[in-house]
């Protein structure tokens, strides 16, 4: 847990996946030895299955909460700081936390159509049911099982809003992939001049050598 550092750095991770987003956190926090790298789960992962159950939003953004007022209780007057990727973002925005210093949201979704779950629904093994659990297969042989919760409340949230809403809060910064394969950045117009946008090249996840420039991006921002 945090101690008297430099820095505290929490981690918000995106969908259908654990707390060190495929290591994408992981390789973050090693460029950031001094800081008290904080990361956890909003999902629930059954090894013996190989599923992975995503909360409701709602439920997330709680979880979040909970970590900021533990941080905050245990690190005094340390800076806090907040990286987050894909939907994590969203689960950030809706927490509209107080008291963070600088908030990263990295490739974050600016809309939140349904029309995202094609590149699940072809794939062999894949059952999706927005009034029931879906079963979305995934590239690396597991399964993300999703609640009808989750879409529902994700049907009514305008992203854009949220993170105009959040800049009004604290020094916020987004960056965009140029190669985004999972979402669209068509919306990026709409964001508030208060935001620090700035695009990158990799993909959604930052894979390969992309990631080397993302974490050159975070110690510029950080």
């Amino acid at each position: 847990m945090p101690n008297q550092t430099q820095r505290v750095i929490i981690y918000s991770h995106g969908f259908g996946v654990e707390r060190d987003a495929r290591g994408m956190f992981t390789d973050i926090a090693a460029a950031f030895p001094g800081a008290e790298n904080v990361m956890f789960d909003y999902n629930i992962p059954n090894r013996a299955e190989n599923t992975l159950t995503v909360r409701p939003l709602s439920e997330q953004k709680d979880i979040l909460l909970a970590e900021i007022t533990q941080v905050k209780a245990q690190s005094e007057d340390t800076p806090i700081d907040i990286i987050a990727h894909s939907i994590g973002s969203v689960v950030v925005a809706l927490a509209q936390p107080e008291g963070i210093r600088r908030i990263i949201l990295i490739a974050p979704p600016l809309e939140l159509a349904s029309s995202s779950l094609n590149r699940f629904a072809g794939r062999p093994g894949s059952v999706i049911d927005p009034d029931g659990l879906s079963r979305l297969a995934r590239r690396d042989g597991s399964f993300t099982l999703v609640p009808a919760a989750f879409w529902k409340e994700r049907e009514a949230i305008d992203p854009v809003m949220l993170f105009n809403a959040l800049s009004d809060r604290t020094e916020l910064f987004v960056v965009l992939a140029n190669q985004d394969d999972v979402v669209s950045t068509e919306r990026t117009s709409l964001l508030s001049p208060q935001i620090q946008v700035i695009g990158i090249d990799g993909d959604h996840d930052f894979r390969m050598e992309s990631r080397v420039g993302l974490i050159e991006t975070l110690k510029k921002i950080l």
